[in-house]
């Protein structure tokens, strides 16, 4: 577990919080000090390990009724626990202790955030983490230390309040841990037992690597080995546990409860890239998670998605946020919110944390996916043709440019002419319009253009902004450069007013760049040049620095006292740059080399420059430009769209406040009022988008059908290989009688909980199958039973008397339809004492008996049954050894989405005394 995981928790020293364990580990023996790692240690060994494979459960049992109440505070009961209790178990080696000034702690010290609470195993019995017994048994993850977890828990339930009170570790509790293993029946019987739902896992092991330093960092990417969001039902999300997640919320968890750093279920989700749990937890059937909730740094589950660069968590976000208007076929009108995904507000201020700014200007490859196609380019498309006016930007910028370089070409060659009088002639009449027209449009640019972005984003966005944009940046330079013309040619210098224009020339031209980049054919080397500028001629330019900044001096230390060197470029530190830059380029003379002091040592240090500059490094720079040629291109579609979407939105920031607004009108609709309707920021609005689907409604139909239909297979082959029915798999694996969210029902035998071999490695699998088909075609499936009593007959059925009690509860049940049979009254024979599950034994614990005598369920008032429902989840027994009566059914089933174009479409029904199946 160590390894990456570290922080500085003082000068010169160094916690790494994964290698805790691992020493711990390491250094644990049936010869160490701790009581606790002579019972049970991380080597799967110990007393409590020997005593079971000697005795069993029973041994193990007795011993820990016997000896174990003096490990725990009131005999098991639990007490609260103070700093004073911490104090003596963190310095319980020490003959001195002195204690810490609360100033002093670290953040990451248990005492600088302690609380007094309830504990049940004593802090002097504790491991070196600050764990319990039940840690360590859940940590090993093993059969027999399960077994022995249980047994613990069974004779002492207030264990499972106990949390790790180590500082790596600190807040983890035995729920957190049997949920990171995956150990859904103790984690069952840890709830049952009173564990605290809402405990927080705060310790460092548990944070992003960015925030495990004593200085953190501001702004944390949430990357990590173990940050799964705090809460046990947030560790259920992150480790798609489903049927933990239905238990935890049946029990009371929120799953709109935000940890230290303000994320929620959603949040976690998304950290941890599970697509799948997303869904689930935002339709849960039970109770939902609420979409849209901020954390502590602004980001919403949709724009955390795109600081992350999850692409297919962020397109099912779009998706499940999408309202659909109306479908022909495979063809769907849909409106998709813009609030969180547009730069633009309602009211037509600057969204800064929108998932478009985001997606611009993240790196990773995933945002390009984002942008490529989809919700994302259909927004742009329309924010294209509303507000780039790309022509009418063009011309004027045109224009500019030739005025400019009207001005430049009629500036008279004699550096003593006055430029600042009246012209006289055609040449100088025309120079001095277009230096006019120039200055107007670089003022009108600067203080209309420029002043009016800067009042609608504030300076400090403006200048943020800006700095992404290198050709803008320039192109705003160059303007100030020319209005700093101005008072030098009011000054009469000359020699200043030409070195500036100088400057100032090319940098207006570099803003053609910016429009190139909205060009299909350009946009992509446009792209280059910036990568290639940033980076290969970045990391080339340090490196040739390095270089320059040697052999300078070499060279100007040979050619100094040399007779002629005042007529060569060595003459001076500066020019001997310059002379080696030459050389670097191939542009030398070699015999010159025979004119310094040592002729010799010239021509070696040349051969060693020519070898480490101009075949080293520039073949180096050659080579990594290659190297962001070939990415570039590969992506190059990708990259125009990037391109495209930044000069759209720097476009887009030039306009103002109102004008803004208005164009957002035009481009979105209103799907509905805000949450405060005095404030116009709040007002949802929307993009239409028109696409087709893979599949129509019909076929997703068709395909729930058949899932059903395989679900039902499998259910079937696996209730007869283990010989029994769907009503006792249910009750024996929740207590409950119905397909609905997991609702823990309490038995009359619920002294001691009972967990069947049949559930292992199968319940869990049944459970969620069925969960997740239910939540992804829209079945409800707590109406589903609705009318079905679920008492249980209190004697068994034989099976010449089942014969009866079905006919007659035929006859009741065809009032509507006589030609119609529906066998729906399940029947069941006992299970014997032979059967399949005698060779599953040793999965259950010995104390506790096998099934017996599991009446049958009889279903009644199935009038009131809608009929379609029942038919994908009424479960009955296996059949006997005569032959299910097999009898078809038509249901006229309204449909408002049918090829056909009817009302209605005819499907016929099997029923069987296995399982109710659809047949198209």
């Amino acid at each position: 577990m160590g390894g990456v995981c570290s922080c500085r928790v003082g000068r010169g020293s160094q916690v790494n919080a994964g290698s805790i364990l691992d020493r711990v580990i390491s250094q644990a023996s049936n010869e160490d000090q701790c009581l606790l790692y002579r019972l049970a240690n991380y080597k799967k060994g110990g007393e409590l390990i020997e005593a079971y494979n000697q005795g069993g459960q029973p041994e193990v049992e007795k011993l820990m009724r016997e000896q174990f109440g003096i490990l725990m505070y009131t005999d098991g009961k639990g007490q609260t626990i103070n700093r004073a209790e911490y104090l003596r178990w963190k310095f319980r080696d020490l003959e001195q202790v002195v204690l810490p000034i609360e100033a002093s702690l670290s953040r990451f010290d248990p005492l600088a955030q302690w609380n007094d609470h309830e504990a049940c195993w004593q802090m002097q019995y504790r491991g070196s983490l600050g764990e319990t017994l039940l840690h360590v048994l859940i940590i090993c993850d093993t059969r027999m230390h399960t077994r022995i977890a249980r047994i613990l828990l069974k004779c002492f339930p207030r264990l499972a309040i106990d949390v790790v009170e180590g500082e790596e570790y600190l807040g983890a509790s035995a729920l957190h841990l049997a949920i990171a293993y995956n150990n859904n029946e103790l984690v069952q019987e840890l709830v049952e037992a009173g564990a605290i739902i809402s405990q927080r896992a705060i310790g460092s092991f548990f944070l992003p690597r960015d925030q495990q330093r004593m200085n953190p960092a501001r702004n944390t990417d949430y990357e990590g080995l173990a940050y799964l969001g705090e809460y046990p039902l947030a560790w259920a999300a992150c480790c798609a546990n489903e049927s933990v997640y239905n238990l935890l919320l049946d029990s009371g968890a929120d799953p709109d409860e935000q940890d230290s750093f303000g994320n929620m279920i959603l949040h976690m989700v998304v950290v941890c890239d599970k697509l799948d749990m997303f869904g689930y937890a935002l339709r849960h059937p039970k109770l939902p998670a609420r979409n849209g909730i901020a954390n502590a740094a602004g980001l919403t589950p949709l724009t955390l998605a795109c600081q992350l660069g999850r692409a297919e968590v962020f397109r099912e976000m779009l998706e499940l946020s999408a309202r659909e208007f109306w479908r022909y076929s495979n063809i769907t009108c849909s409106a998709y919110p813009l609030n969180a995904l547009d730069t633009l507000l309602p009211d037509g201020r600057t969204n800064w944390n929108s998932a478009l700014f985001i997606i611009l200007n993240g790196t990773k490859e995933e945002h390009l996916d984002m942008l490529d196609g989809g919700i994302i380019q259909r927004l742009l498309e329309e924010k294209w043709k509303t507000f780039a006016r790309f022509l009418k930007r063009l011309i004027i910028l045109v224009f500019h440019l030739a005025s400019l370089s009207l001005a430049v070409y009629f500036r008279p060659a004699d550096m003593e002419a006055v430029l600042l009088q009246w012209p006289e002639e055609i040449t100088d009449a025309v120079r001095t319009a277009a230096e006019c027209i120039t200055v107007l449009g670089v003022l009108n640019y600067i203080l209309v253009q420029l002043g009016g972005e800067m009042i609608n984003v504030g300076p400090l966005s403006f200048l943020k902004q800006l700095s992404h944009e290198p050709a803008k940046l320039i192109f705003v330079i160059s303007n100030l450069l020319i209005l700093a013309c101005i008072p030098c040619r009011i000054a009469g210098d000359r020699h200043a007013e030409d070195a500036i224009l100088v400057y100032a020339v090319p940098g207006s031209w570099f803003l053609l760049m910016f429009f190139a980049g909205a060009i299909r054919l350009t946009g992509p080397f446009v792209t280059m040049v910036y990568s290639m500028i940033t980076g290969d001629m970045l990391t080339f330019g340090i490196i040739y620095t390095v270089m320059l900044f040697g052999f300078s001096q070499s060279f100007y230390f040979l050619y100094k006292g040399f007779p002629g060197v005042k007529s060569s470029l060595y003459h001076s530190y500066p020019s001997t740059w310059m002379a080696l830059f030459q050389i670097t380029l191939g542009d030398y003379n070699y015999a010159d080399l025979s004119n310094t002091t040592y002729p010799n040592l010239s021509k070696a240090v040349f051969a060693i420059f020519m070898v480490m500059v101009p075949i080293l490094l520039l073949n180096m720079l050659i080579a990594m430009m290659g190297n962001t040629y070939a990415h570039v291109i590969e992506q190059s579609e990708k990259e125009f769209v990037k391109q495209w979407a930044k000069i759209v939105v720097s476009l887009e920031r030039a306009v103002s406040q109102k004008d803004a607004h208005n164009y957002l009108q035009e481009y979105s609709i209103k799907l509905g009022p805000g949450d405060d309707p005095n404030n116009p920021a709040s007002e949802q609005r929307g993009v239409l988008v028109i696409k087709s689907k893979s599949k129509t409604k019909a076929k997703q139909r068709k395909g729930a059908v058949a899932n059903w239909k395989r679900v039902g297979k499998v259910t079937i082959h696996e209730l007869r290989k283990r010989g029994m029915t769907g009503e006792e798999l249910r009750r024996i694996m929740w207590g409950r009688a119905s397909f609905s969210t997991p609702v823990r029902v309490v038995s009359p035998n619920a002294g001691q909980p009972q967990v069947s071999a049949v559930t292992a490695g199968f319940g869990d699998a049944l459970t969620a199958a069925l969960d997740v088909m239910a939540f992804a075609h829209d079945f409800d499936l707590s109406t589903a039973t609705e009318g079905i009593p679920t008492n249980i007959d209190a004697k068994q059925i034989k099976t010449g008397q089942s014969k009866a009690a079905l006919n007659e509860q035929q006859a009741k049940t065809i009032q509507n339809n006589p030609e119609t049979v529906a066998s729906v009254q399940p029947h069941k024979q006992p299970i014997e004492e032979q059967t399949k599950l005698s060779g599953l034994t040793d999965l259950i614990d010995k104390s506790i008996d096998p099934v017996k005598d599991v009446e049958a369920m009889n279903l009644k008032n199935t009038n009131h049954v809608y009929k379609r429902q029942l038919a994908h989840f009424a479960m009955v027994a296996p059949p006997t050894t005569e032959k299910s009566t097999i009898v078809k059914k038509q249901y006229f089933i309204e449909s408002s989405d049918n090829d056909l174009g009817g009302k209605y479409k005819t499907i016929e029904v099997r029923e069987c005394h296995k399982f109710c199946i659809i047949i198209n």
